[in-house]
């Protein structure tokens, strides 16, 4: 966990779908990102001061489709060791003594 942002892997499986129904039922990933930005500002507004409030995430984020095995371990290695790079990143603050 990064205390300044995340990173995550989504499986999006359609394969299996054949009915109308079941692809209506389908979500893109701008959908599932939207939700998920929504459902935690929504909890994060419930606790800040006013000020505060909206300003949990940024408009964007950045994606990219794992076409492989190999990407999939490469990306998956990344998000696991990042939080040890946190004191290498830009925004890094030490804590006050």
């Amino acid at each position: 966990l990064m205390p300044n942002h995340i990173h995550g892997i989504i499986f999006l499986d359609y394969a299996d779908s054949a009915s109308d129904a079941e692809r209506r039922g389908r979500r893109s990933l701008p959908e599932i990102v939207r939700g998920f930005k929504s459902v935690t500002t929504r909890e994060y507004n419930r606790l800040v001061p006013a000020e505060k409030k909206n300003t949990l995430w940024q408009g964007s984020y950045y994606d990219t489709v794992l076409r492989s095995e190999a990407h999939y371990l490469t990306v998956r290695q990344y998000i696991d060791e990042n939080p040890i790079r946190w004191t290498e990143d830009e925004y890094f603050t030490p804590p006050e003594p």
